[in-house]
């Protein structure tokens, strides 16, 4: 995935965490990158990013540092391409709203070309 000028590569940790959320990791040298979304049946599919957990939604959260400065989407795709047993292949991106100790400060950042392939889940 990109954010801004920089491109980003690595694994990616997947959890299935109850009956209705999924949850995709990248994570390195203190920054991660989260996604989420919301189903009670594993398919395939188009979940709108946004900041709210809700069925049918996705949502992007990036945290560049170990601080109380995150960034979560506000628009955007997560677009599920393969989901088969446990195995998930996914594209994203989304537009990023800056968060400070909870509250948007007005700052934004895009992520683009968002891609993660036959990630695996518990």
């Amino acid at each position: 995935f990109d954010i801004e000028d920089s491109s980003y590569t690595s694994n990616v940790g997947m959890y299935h965490l109850d009956d209705t959320s999924y949850f995709a990791k990248y994570e390195s040298n203190g920054q991660q990158l989260s996604i989420d979304w919301f189903t009670q049946d594993p398919m395939v599919g188009s979940f709108p990013a946004g900041n709210v957990k809700m069925k049918g939604k996705s949502r992007i959260y990036w945290f560049p540092d170990a601080t109380t400065t995150y960034w979560m989407s506000d628009s955007g795709e997560v677009k599920i391409t393969k989901h088969e047993g446990n195995k998930v292949s996914a594209t994203f991106n989304g537009r990023l709203q800056k968060l400070v100790n909870g509250s948007p400060n007005g700052e934004v950042l895009f992520v683009k070309n968002g891609v993660f392939t036959d990630g695996s889940y518990f």
